[in-house]
């Protein structure tokens, strides 16, 4: 899995070169992008979005996180309360209850919704929900 950045308006993501490619597989992770990279991208049409390949040659997909990307040069490690919610979340889940999970992600700080651990939890979710 891999949080990437989107261009809304030509669906493109970014490069480790910093150019702009159609494929999620040939774009980079945020979290190995340079801070400065990330704060340098302004505007509303960009937004962070959770990529999962694809297991035994079915396509990946990607999961979008809305406008957050702002909040994710900001991004400040997950503290209680939020890391209860998140583990909450991953214990609903793997106890194969995909909506007591999802109230319990809910229930994170909003300015954290975009960090990786959380979008990874959310993804892994949707994926045990079929969605």
């Amino acid at each position: 899995m891999k949080v990437l950045i989107q261009n809304i308006k030509t669906g493109k993501y970014l490069a480790k070169n910093n150019k702009w490619v159609t494929s999620e597989a040939q774009a980079v992770d945020l979290c190995k992008l340079p801070v400065e990279v990330v704060r340098s991208i302004k505007g509303n049409e960009f937004r962070a979005v959770l990529y999962v390949a694809g297991e035994k040659g079915k396509p990946g997909f990607t999961f979008g996180a809305g406008n957050f990307l702002k909040s994710l040069c900001e991004l400040k490690p997950l503290e209680a309360p939020d890391t209860h919610y998140l583990r909450a979340a991953q214990g609903w889940n793997e106890l194969g209850n995909p909506v007591e999970a999802c109230k319990e992600l809910g229930q994170i700080t909003p300015t954290q919704w975009a960090h990786p651990e959380v979008m990874e939890v959310r993804a892994k979710i949707g994926l045990s929900a079929g969605m």
